[in-house]
Formats: C-alpha cells, sequence, structure tokens
C-alpha cells in the first residue's frame, strides 16, 4: 500500500488550503514546512523577494521524517518564477531520492512551468507528476475537477494528461 506524506510551504493561505484537499483526498498525512522568517503580509511578500533575489537561505523551525512513505507531494508558490527559499531548505535537508515525487504549486500570474523546471534541478527524481494552481479556490469547480484528477492519476501511478 502506498503512503503518502504532504509537505508544503504556504505564504498566503493558498497553498495550505490546497494542500489540506490533497491530504484529504489521499487520506496522507500532511505537514508544513515553517521557518523563522515571516513572509505573512506585504512585509512578508518584500522579505520573500529579497530572500530569493539574494539567495538567503531559510532556517527551518519545522523537522521532516517521511519513514515508510513512498510517495512525497511537495506543494508551494510560485516566487519569481522560483522555489521558495523556505521549500528549497526542506528539500535540503531530506532524503527524497528512494521516494516518488511529486509537486504542485499556486500562483497568481505565471512561472509554474519555470519553478518545476528548477525544482528538477534540486529533486532530479521528480515525477512528471505536476499540477500548477493559478488562483485556486474551493469555491471553483473547475479547480476541484482539475484537482481530484490530478490525485487519481498518483493514485493510479498514470502520466499525467497533457495539457
Amino acid at each position: 500500500m502506498t503512503r503518502y506524506l504532504v509537505v508544503y510551504f504556504s505564504r498566503s493561505g493558498k497553498t495550505a488550503m490546497v494542500a489540506g484537499m490533497i491530504a484529504k483526498l489521499l487520506d496522507a498525512d500532511i505537514e508544513e514546512v515553517k521557518c523563522e522568517e515571516s513572509y505573512s503580509g506585504p512585509v512578508g511578500w518584500l522579505k520573500g523577494l529579497f530572500s530569493l533575489v539574494g539567495g538567503k537561505k531559510s532556517r527551518l523551525t519545522s523537522s521532516h521524517e517521511q519513514p515508510g512513505k513512498t510517495t512525497v507531494i511537495l506543494g508551494m508558490p510560485v516566487w519569481g518564477s522560483n522555489v521558495p527559499p523556505p521549500m528549497r531548505a526542506y528539500i535540503e535537508s531530506v532524503d527524497l531520492s528512494s521516494a516518488r515525487v511529486c509537486a504542485f504549486c499556486t500562483f497568481d500570474g505565471s512561472g509554474d512551468k519555470r519553478l518545476f523546471r528548477r525544482l528538477e534541478q534540486l529533486v532530479p527524481n521528480l515525477s512528471q507528476h505536476r499540477l500548477g494552481l493559478a488562483k485556486p479556490s474551493q469555491q471553483d469547480t473547475r479547480f476541484q475537477n482539475s484537482l481530484k484528477k490530478w490525485v487519481q492519476q498518483i493514485t493510479q501511478q498514470s502520466p499525467p494528461a497533457s495539457d
């Protein structure tokens, strides 16, 4: 039986909402990546931008283990078409080499394809099960359907549908 772990970082709450929905659909464990720096609100947005541009490393205040998990799903917002520093710190602090790794990201504008290319450099075994979600909302039926379809593909281990 496949055991799932959803690991996410969320600045505004959108990624947390999606991570929670995925965990519920998969009956998965869920863990939030937390760091010393607060990135909430407009000031947090600026701090995040400076951290990303300046290459500042995040110091995690959360600890993470995935014993027995065969599929790890990474969730994050898109920051300047890149992986947010807290998620990068998580990836660098754990061994994902023996897990099947899927990923999703949330964004308001664009940048998901570039984020996934950069994520491939950090996680060489990243599967093709990737999902970019523009402005996700629990009230949006189209969003809910695409999320359910993606989760079903992960459970069936089928190749992702092409866009």
